[in-house]
């Protein structure tokens, strides 16, 4: 080997520090033969070979690392957390304690939002910073009861702030999307309504699961989420439809009142479902 080849695999072999510590014990070894193999051949057809080598190597080596650095925060490693982690309860319990809880006071403040910003109390723009911070904190309780009965308190809090307000950002960019060219027929509006909440749902579901235990719990957590906040925006018009139907015309408190209860129901259906995608599950070890 010649020293243009024996500095470029040193060169190598310290660029592999920057891949996660896992990976580099895994693949390491391999990686720095493969390459000082292909760094032998490229040499002894000359320059530009030995460049175009390099190059290569150094042009696939962002993309390698985004991708390891993504396999490395997401890896499964169920043991582990399942022997740290220490649970304080039911999380199907506290899941529909806990999101039932943050979705009656949601739509509490909600209400509330909305008459002070009809009657000119708040600006639109206070009002959206408000909206905000309500979500985020309606995720973030909802999260912290989860985590607190799976053990992971302090990643699924901010988990679920962060997955609330992607839903926020989710269900308005989707709303403006449908409501450029969907037509205003009826049905059309209860399947978009619908459809929006399952998506807010998997949104949120996918950050609580994928935060919280990475790939192997995000996909049922999405769903999870996904099928109780589409069951619950459907309940809740056919409700709606209902009361308007039975009773007539109600006063906004007696509006406000009946969906404050029924987003308590719908919020404990998806805490409870949330829960049971996202409950610790014993691992057997030999």
């Amino acid at each position: 080997m010649n020293r243009a080849a024996f500095l470029a695999s040193q060169a190598y072999a310290a660029l592999l520090r920057l891949y996660p510590p896992s990976f580099r014990h895994e693949f390491g070894d391999e990686l720095q033969i493969v390459f000082a193999a292909a760094v032998a051949d490229a040499t002894a057809q000359g320059r530009l070979a030995f460049a175009m080598t390099c190059g290569r190597e150094l042009r696939d080596l962002a993309p390698a690392l985004v991708r390891e650095y993504a396999a490395h925060w997401f890896r499964k490693d169920v043991t582990m957390q399942t022997l740290t982690a220490k649970s304080h309860g039911n999380p199907v319990l506290w899941g529909a304690l806990g999101l039932g809880l943050a979705m009656g006071l949601k739509y509490v403040a909600t209400t509330w939002l909305s008459w002070s910003t009809r009657g000119g109390v708040l600006s639109p723009l206070l009002t959206a910073t408000l909206t905000l911070l309500l979500y985020a904190l309606t995720g973030a309780l909802a999260g912290l009861s989860l985590g607190w009965a799976t053990g992971k308190a302090r990643a699924l809090a901010p988990a679920g702030a962060l997955g609330f307000v992607l839903a926020l950002g989710v269900s308005r960019g989707t709303y403006t999307a449908l409501a450029a060219w969907a037509p205003t027929a009826d049905w059309i509006i209860l399947l978009a309504a619908v459809f929006i909440s399952a998506l807010c749902g998997a949104v949120f579901g996918a950050v609580l699961g994928g935060i919280g235990w990475g790939r192997e719990r995000l996909g049922w957590a999405a769903l999870a989420g996904g099928v109780t906040f589409g069951i619950g925006e459907l309940s809740g018009r056919l409700l709606q439809s209902w009361i308007f139907v039975r009773f007539g015309q109600q006063t906004p408190w007696s509006t406000g009142l009946a969906f404050t209860l029924f987003g308590v129901m719908s919020g404990a259906l998806a805490g409870a479902a949330l829960g049971w995608a996202l409950r610790p599950r014993r691992v057997a070890i030999s």
